[in-house]
C-alpha cells in the first residue's frame, strides 16, 4: 500500500478532529475514538517510511521498552497475574509512535491552514457544545451529547434525566469525563492566546476569554491551573513583536487573574469549596485521591526501578495522579523516559519557533509556542489527571508535534540553501 508524503498532513489533520472533537464510535461496548481506528490501519506504512531518528523519537520509543520490561518483570518476579488487559495497555501507549513517525514525513506548507482552521473552527465548535450541554441537553440534543460521555461516567448517573443537572455543574465538553474536556479546551486557549500575540486580532482574544471560562465551568481545578501556567509560559516564551509584548504581558495576566477568580465564583459549589475543603481535610475526592497515592508509593517502594507494569489484574487502575501511576507501573526508568521525552519536546518545538516566521508565516510561529506551552500546561495535569496513559489526548498532540517538526526541518535546509 502506498502512501503519499503529502496525504499525511490530512491524515494528521483528521486524528486530530477524529479524537479532540468528535464523538467515540460504540464497539462491544467500548468507545473507540475515529483517529485511533485510523492509526491503527495505518501503523503497518510506518515500515515502509523513512523518518530521521530524532531524540523525541529514541526517548519515546526507550518509553515504550521500558513498559515491556515492567511487564515482563512483573510476570517473572511479582507474581503479576498475566491479561489481556496489560497487554491492551502496552499497545495504546506504542500507539503514538506510528502517529509521530507518519506525522515526521509532513511536506507541505499547507499543513499550517488546515491547522489554522481547525483551530478556529474547532474553538467555536467547543463552544457550541458548551452551550448546549448548559442549557439544551434534554431530548434528542440530550442523546446526542452522552454520545462524549464514557461508559463509565455514564453508569455513576442516576438517570438519564440528571444529565442536565449534572452537565450544569460539570461540563464534559468533548472529553471523556471533565477534566479530559478541560485539558482539550486548553489547547484551543493556548493557542487563541498565542495567535493574538502575534496577530493582534481581537477575536483570538474573545476567543481565549470563552474558552477560558469554559474551562472553568469543567470543575476541573488542576485544569484551572494547569490554563494559568500555560498562560504564563505563552506569555513568557512568546518574543515576537519586543516592542508591545511587555504591555500584553500585564494585560494578560490580569485577564488570566480575573478569570480564575470570575470562574471559581460561578463553580463555588464545586471549585470553591472543594478548595476550602481540602484545606480544612473534608473533601472526599481530594482524600481519596492522597490514599490512592500513598498506595501507588508504597508499591513503587516494593520495585522501584522497573515497578510492577500495568498490573491490571491485581491494582487499581485510577490513580488520580500520573506521575504516581507512573512509578508504580514503570518505576524510575519508565517516569524517567517519559519526563526527559516531554521536556526534549519543549526544547525542541522552542528552538524550532524561530525558524517558522520567514518561510511559514506569523501564524505558524504562535502555533508552535502554543504547542510547547500546552506540554507545560499537561505536566501540571498530570499531578492529578493523565496525559501520557491518557487515551484521547496524548496520541493526535504527537502528530501534530511531529508534523510541526517535520516542516521546520524543511525551513532549516530552505534557509541553509539560500544564497547569501
Amino acid at each position: 500500500m502506498a502512501l503519499h508524503t503529502r496525504q499525511i498532513q490530512y491524515i494528521v489533520i483528521f486524528v486530530f478532529i477524529g479524537n479532540f472533537l468528535l464523538p467515540p464510535l460504540a464497539f462491544f461496548n467500548l468507545g473507540i475514538r475515529m483517529g485511533d481506528i485510523l492509526v491503527i490501519l495505518l501503523s503497518p506504512l510506518v515500515f515502509f517510511l523513512k523518518t530521521r531518528k530524532t531524540l523525541p523519537i529514541i526517548l519515546y520509543s526507550m518509553f515504550c521498552i521500558s513498559v515491556f520490561f515492567s511487564m515482563i518483570w512483573g510476570y517473572a518476579f511479582l507474581n503479576v497475574p498475566p491479561t489481556l488487559r496489560d497487554l491492551n495497555e502496552l499497545l495504546r501507549l506504542t500507539l503514538p509512535l506510528s502517529i509521530f513517525f507518519l506525522s515526521y514525513n509532513t511536506v507541505d506548507a499547507k499543513f499550517w491552514d488546515l491547522l489554522y482552521s481547525v483551530i478556529i473552527y474547532g474553538s467555536i465548535f467547543l463552544i457550541l457544545i458548551a452551550l448546549l450541554q448548559l442549557y439544551f441537553s434534554q431530548g434528542f440534543i440530550g442523546k446526542f451529547l452522552t454520545l462524549y460521555i464514557s461508559n463509565a461516567q455514564l453508569e455513576k448517573m442516576a438517570s438519564p434525566e440528571n444529565l442536565g443537572a449534572i452537565l450544569r455543574k460539570r461540563l464534559f465538553l468533548t472529553g471523556s469525563e471533565p477534566n479530559t474536556g478541560a485539558a482539550i479546551a486548553i489547547f484551543f486557549g493556548l493557542n487563541n492566546l498565542s495567535l493574538y500575540f502575534s496577530n493582534a486580532k481581537y477575536k483570538y482574544l474573545l476567543l481565549f476569554i470563552v474558552l477560558s471560562i469554559i474551562i472553568g465551568l469543567t470543575g476541573s481545578r488542576t485544569g484551572i491551573l494547569a490554563l494559568s501556567m500555560g498562560c504564563i509560559a505563552t506569555i513568557t516564551l512568546h518574543k515576537q513583536k519586543k516592542s508591545t509584548l511587555l504591555n500584553l504581558k500585564k494585560i494578560i495576566i490580569f485577564l488570566c487573574v480575573f478569570l480564575i477568580l470570575f470562574v471559581s465564583a460561578i463553580q463555588s459549589d464545586y471549585i470553591k469549596v472543594g478548595f476550602r475543603a481540602a484545606l480544612s481535610g473534608d473533601n472526599a475526592s481530594v482524600n481519596v485521591r492522597l490514599k490512592n497515592f500513598y498506595d501507588a508509593f508504597k508499591l513503587f517502594k516494593a520495585s522501584p526501578m522497573l515497578g510492577w507494569g500495568p498490573a491490571k489484574a491485581i491494582h487499581a487502575t485510577i490513580v488520580d495522579g500520573e506521575y504516581f501511576l507512573m512509578l508504580r507501573r514503570y518505576g524510575i526508568f519508565g517516569l524517567f523516559f517519559s519526563l526527559f521525552f516531554l521536556l526534549t519536546l519543549i526544547r525542541s518545538l522552542l528552538k524550532q519557533a524561530t525558524k517558522m516566521i520567514d518561510f511559514y508565516g506569523n501564524s505558524s510561529y504562535a502555533i508552535t509556542i502554543a504547542n510547547a506551552s500546552y506540554i507545560i500546561s499537561m505536566m501540571v495535569m498530570m499531578f492529578t489527571n493523565n496525559f501520557i496513559s491518557g487515551y484521547q489526548i496524548f496520541l493526535p498532540i504527537l502528530g501534530i508535534i511531529g508534523a510541526i517538526h517535520s516542516l521546520s526541518i524543511i525551513a532549516r535546509r530552505s534557509y541553509n540553501a539560500a544564497p547569501l
